[in-house]
């Protein structure tokens, strides 16, 4: 009795350090999990919900560097700073230019003349080939009505003949019997013998109508063969095609003599004026006013937090007012710092990721390009 008692009372103290146990120790992974957290939120709090950088004022467009080849004397530069242009507008002409312009007017001209003889050769061998083309039809057409014509008298001739012949021998046998005189006979003989003349020269004379229509109508054919030759023999002797190709050459060289706008823009600065000789520096600089955007040098360290859609605003002694925008796009690559901070103590050498904020209003700034400004983004909304 007693050991059942001892028994019991060592099992039931077992379950009951376990039971304490599990939930001292349920207790502290709750309470280490709840300081974890509140270790998180603690950071989150203490994490600024803006990123700050120096940036600078551009055109959306970027700003771009109108140039030429080095060694080029410009003739004349036609844009004027602060001129808007259109896209492919001329902004300057190369020395050159008056030379390949006067070459393209002297092609352009023997053009034209190559044009206008080759319109007067080509309207005069036209009436050629028409003349001889008349001159088969007519063969072709009129000299077989004449052969027919020919050959009806043939056949008429050939009726008389045989009539004619039918009563000579008529008349023979009657004069072989006395009963036609002899004059009678004399006469039906000459008569027989006159339609055979006649009708013998017909027969000539239509043999040779149709030896001469066959040899007629080959030449007339060979005359209409050479006639239409003879018209592109003269085309070819009028070099219309190698002028053409050659006024598209002047014309080539012209537009390589004139710089012209890539987009439609602002001209923001003139570097090389008009007889100046083209050197490393360009000729102007050109951008899209119309759309600034503000170029934030983000440090590399914080540039994880920057989102797309995330408002900004940009400030300057300059501005008399902030400027507001939105991250429109951000960088991939890591650049040294373009903008320099006037604080001494500034890290020079920093390393940045360019992000481009575009700005809700673009006329405050649009002759402001590479104003300096400082930069704040609002990341609470994004991150």
């Amino acid at each position: 009795m007693n050991k059942a008692i001892s028994r019991t009372l060592l099992v039931g103290l077992l379950v009951a350090v376990v039971v304490v146990g599990w939930s001292q120790s349920h207790v502290l992974a709750r309470l280490l999990g709840q300081g974890a957290s509140s270790r998180e939120e603690k950071s989150a709090e203490l994490r600024p919900a803006r990123v700050g950088a120096l940036g600078r004022i551009e055109p959306c467009s970027e700003i771009l560097d109108i140039d030429a080849a080095a060694g080029e004397r410009l003739l004349t530069v036609l844009a004027k700073e602060g001129q808007r242009v259109g896209s492919g507008d001329e902004l300057a002409h190369l020395e050159s230019h008056d030379v390949a312009a006067a070459e393209k007017q002297e092609s352009a001209a023997l053009l034209e003349e190559a044009r206008n003889r080759l319109k007067t050769t080509e309207e005069h061998h036209q009436a050629l080939i028409r003349i001889a083309e008349l001159n088969l039809q007519t063969v072709e057409v009129v000299e077989p009505i004449r052969i027919d014509s020919q050959k009806s008298r043939v056949r008429s001739l050939e009726i008389d003949h045989q009539l004619a012949d039918t009563e000579y021998v008529r008349v023979e046998k009657l004069h072989a019997n006395a009963t036609v005189s002899r004059e009678e006979h004399d006469r039906k003989h000459s008569e027989l013998k006159k339609v055979r003349e006649l009708l013998t020269a017909s027969k000539l004379t239509l043999a040779e109508m149709e030896a001469n229509h066959k040899l007629a109508l080959e030449s007339a054919r060979a005359a209409v063969v050479e006639a239409k030759a003879a018209l592109e023999l003269a085309r070819a002797a009028i070099p219309v095609k190698s002028l053409e190709r050659k006024v598209e050459l002047a014309e080539a060289k012209v537009q390589r003599t004139i710089i012209r706008s890539p987009i439609a823009g602002q001209v923001l600065e003139v570097m090389t004026h008009s007889g100046e000789r083209i050197g490393k520096d360009p000729i102007l600089k050109l951008g899209n006013t119309e759309q600034m955007h503000v170029v934030a040098e983000i440090y590399e360290t914080d540039i994880a937090r920057i989102r797309m859609g995330q408002r900004a605003t940009a400030t300057s002694s300059a501005l008399a007012e902030p400027l507001e925008g939105t991250v429109v796009q951000i960088g991939s690559m890591i650049y040294k710092n373009d903008v320099l901070n006037v604080d001494p103590a500034a890290d020079a050498d920093a390393r940045v990721v360019e992000v481009r904020i575009l700005l809700k209003d673009s006329s405050k700034v649009a002759l402001l390009t590479n104003l300096q400004v400082d930069v704040l983004i609002e990341t609470a909304s994004k991150d």
